[in-house]
C-alpha cells in the first residue's frame, strides 16, 4: 500500500496500525501491500480535498471483480454534500468506483454508468458513519445501507433508499491500481478521514481487501 498523505489531529485514541492485507495468496511477494505501524496518538489518514491525496494498493487481479460485488467502507467526510463530487474509492471508473455526490447520494460506478443511492444519508458533516453498496450481477440490482458509527463493521444496516436497476453485464476488468481518496488520476479527491475499506467479490463473503486504519473517529 502506497501511503500519500497520513495526518495527525488532536484528542484522539492510539492507534497500533495501518494495514491493507490481499487474501488473493498465500504467500508473500512484491505486490503484497505493507503493513505501517505507528506509535503515539492520532494517526490515522486524513485526506485534505486536494488532488493526488490518496491511499493506493497494487492492482492484483482478485481485484478484478466482474460478478457480484460489495463495498462497505466507514467514513468522516468534512462535508456530506460537498461543492463537488468526492471519490471514497476507485478501481476506475470504467470497472468499479464509488463517489460521495454534491446532493449527498452515494454513486456507484460500474462500467462507466454511475448508480446513485435514492436519498442520501442523513448525517452531520464531519460525523462517522457506515456505508454498505452490493451489486447482485444475476438482477443488475444495486443496494445501499447505512449503519451508525462502530469499532468493526457492523452485522445489522438501515436499507439507503430503495433498490437501484442495474444491468447484467459483467464489470470490466482493467490494470489500475485501486485507490482510496481520489480517482486513478489523482483527482475528484475526498476531504475528511476514511477508516475502513471492504471490498468482497460475493455479497456477505469474504474479504478480498481490508484496508483497516484502527483509531476512533467519533
Amino acid at each position: 500500500m502506497t501511503l500519500s498523505t497520513v495526518q495527525e489531529l488532536p484528542n484522539r485514541v492510539d492507534a497500533t496500525g495501518d494495514e491493507a492485507t490481499i487474501g488473493s495468496t498465500t504467500g508473500v511477494d512484491a505486490n503484497d501491500p505493507e503493513r505501517l505501524t505507528h506509535s503515539g496518538t492520532a494517526h490515522y489518514a486524513y485526506f485534505p480535498g486536494t488532488a493526488d491525496n490518496n491511499l493506493t494498493v497494487p492492482d492484483e487481479a482478485a481485484l478484478d471483480i466482474t460478478d457480484d460485488l460489495e463495498i462497505v467502507f466507514r467514513l468522516a467526510p468534512d462535508d456530506w454534500t460537498p461543492a463537488a463530487a468526492e471519490t471514497i474509492v476507485n478501481k476506475s471508473s470504467s470497472t468499479y468506483a464509488a463517489r460521495i455526490q454534491t446532493s449527498g447520494d452515494v454513486r456507484l460506478y460500474i462500467n462507466n454508468v454511475g448508480y446513485d443511492s435514492t436519498i442520501a444519508p442523513t448525517i452531520t458533516d464531519g460525523v462517522a458513519l457506515w456505508i454498505k453498496i452490493t451489486r447482485d450481477r444475476s438482477t443488475g440490482d444495486i443496494d445501499f445501507y447505512t449503519a451508525a458509527d462502530q469499532a468493526t463493521e457492523p452485522s445489522s444496516w438501515d436499507t439507503l433508499g430503495t433498490t437501484v436497476a442495474g444491468v447484467t453485464d459483467a464489470i470490466a476488468t482493467g490494470a489500475a491500481d485501486f485507490y482510496i481518496g481520489t480517482n486513478n488520476s489523482g483527482t475528484a479527491p475526498l476531504q475528511g478521514i476514511i477508516q475502513r475499506v471492504i471490498v468482497r467479490s460475493t455479497i456477505g463473503g469474504a474479504a478480498i481487501l481490508d484496508v483497516n486504519l484502527p483509531v476512533d473517529i467519533d
